[in-house]
């Protein structure tokens, strides 16, 4: 909650001259809806989490705060308009691959599209940093 309330005010305190292009750091709802997801993938009504996954939870915790306070892009999703999605057309052919995704998987992809998103922001920072030295 306090990686969450230092996001904010950064956030807050960047809004002049913000570029929509994308969010410097994990944006919180993403974090929520990584750890719910989560949750939703791994944990059985009658059992409760397994324990190789009961063992991720403190450091998914960990690392999600760590990077809401970090400088790593993240893309924003452009606004559902013509215009806006032919600045992104990947983003759509990527949303119906991951509906499809959810829909076969009963929501279990979910998890792991949001792995994905967040991962896509820490490699991209690392080949951006290592190929512009």
């Amino acid at each position: 909650m306090i990686a969450g309330g230092f996001r904010l005010a950064r956030f807050n305190a960047q809004l002049v001259g913000f570029n929509k292009d994308f969010f410097k750091g994990l944006p919180i709802p993403t974090s929520a809806l990584t750890m719910a997801t989560f949750i939703l993938t791994f944990y059985e009504n009658k059992t409760g989490y397994n324990e190789p996954e009961s063992l991720f939870i403190i450091p998914l915790i960990l690392v999600l705060s760590i990077l809401m306070v970090s400088t790593i892009k993240y893309d924003t999703f452009p606004k559902v308009t013509p215009s806006g999605l032919m600045k992104k057309p990947w983003l759509i052919i990527a949303a119906l691959t991951g509906i499809v995704l959810i829909i076969i998987t009963s929501g279990k992809a979910l998890f792991y599209m949001f792995v994905l998103y967040i991962l896509f922001g820490i490699f991209r920072q690392g080949f951006q940093y290592f190929f512009r030295k």
